[in-house]
């Protein structure tokens, strides 16, 4: 079945319901005059356009449908050339080219060149002997670019995923499992932590590996400590000592009253605020068929942010 073609059949029926729906203008026929042909090919059969009031002819409801939907599908394909992924370097002649899209920008996107610039100059070789050239770019919405280049025939080699997106992309057949790639190379997977190879998993195969594993810690600025008078080798243990050393670090910047220097945003940069929880002793799940996120330690957390006035809204909690 043509899937693309149902739902542009399924669009031109909506449209068509929409316009029979809306009253007609009130004027005479008299007023509008006879209905006039419009010059056609041979081949094809006379064409009638309806004249307004003022002689100006209406456009053709099918031919102007055609027209949105050839919009609606080259606008996205225009913003994925306009502002898609772009190439880090040119491709060295007699090479196998890998093409990776990195969801990764900034500094970030940055130390993924770094690492695939490496990759290059070792100048890696395939089964074959040839030599492997992995062209690299960066962008935002990896995501919807990826999906819209996949959808075109035009997918790149890899993809720099969130973990979110796997299963979703897999469950749409837009992924090639890796499980043969795996076993044939002999890959070891027990270089991964346990906790990652299970969620490489989806459905009883393999679809993806990690590059950037998230890992959250507390990091503090000795230097800043050194200012506010506190130990700089000894950094908070409990919450308690974490708002008391910020607060002491925000008073000691104050330049004639005014704050010049935070010390600690609790919910900066804020991907992480999920964890509050867990800091508080609670868990998020039990297993992969029950969700926890009633826990009373999860309650608790969230009760010391509305207490603490730590960033309110619900959707910062995610």
């Amino acid at each position: 079945m043509d899937h693309a073609a149902a739902d542009r059949e399924l669009l031109l029926r909506g449209v068509r319901r929409e316009l029979e729906r809306r009253p007609a203008p009130r004027r005479s026929r008299e007023a509008l005059g006879p209905l006039p042909r419009r010059p056609h090919a041979e081949a094809g059969p006379a064409t009638r356009t309806l004249a307004t009031a003022t002689g100006r002819p209406v456009p053709d409801l099918k031919r102007m449908l055609k027209l949105a939907l050839a919009a609606v599908l080259l606008l996205p394909a225009l913003a994925l050339v306009a502002f898609g992924p772009r190439t880090s370097r040119p491709v060295p002649p007699d090479r196998v080219v890998v093409t990776y899209w990195e969801k990764w920008t900034d500094f970030e996107g940055e130390a993924m060149k770094a690492c695939i610039d490496a990759f290059n100059r070792k100048q890696v070789r395939n089964r074959n002997g040839d030599v492997i050239f992995c062209r690299y770019l960066s962008t935002t919405q990896v995501d919807r670019k990826a999906m819209l280049a996949i959808a075109g025939g035009t997918p790149p080699d890899l993809v720099g995923f969130w973990s979110q997106n796997t299963h979703v992309f897999a469950d749409m057949n837009a992924l090639i499992p890796l499980d043969g790639y795996i076993e044939r190379d002999g890959f070891d997977m027990s270089r991964y932590a346990d906790v990652y190879n299970e969620g490489f998993r989806h459905r009883g195969h393999v679809w993806c590996l990690c590059t950037t594993p998230a890992s959250v810690a507390l990091h503090w600025n000795k230097d800043l400590f050194k200012e506010a008078g506190l130990d700089p080798e000894r950094p908070p243990r409990t919450l308690k000592e974490l708002e008391e050393f910020a607060d002491r670090i925000t008073d000691a910047k104050k330049v004639n009253g005014r704050v010049t220097c935070i010390g600690f945003l609790p919910p900066e940069p804020g991907w992480w605020n999920w964890a509050w929880g867990y800091w508080f002793g609670g868990k998020l799940n039990d297993g992969l068929e029950k969700v926890t996120a009633d826990d009373p330690k999860n309650i608790e957390a969230l009760e010391y942010r509305a207490a603490e006035k730590i960033d309110p809204s619900g959707g910062a909690f995610q």
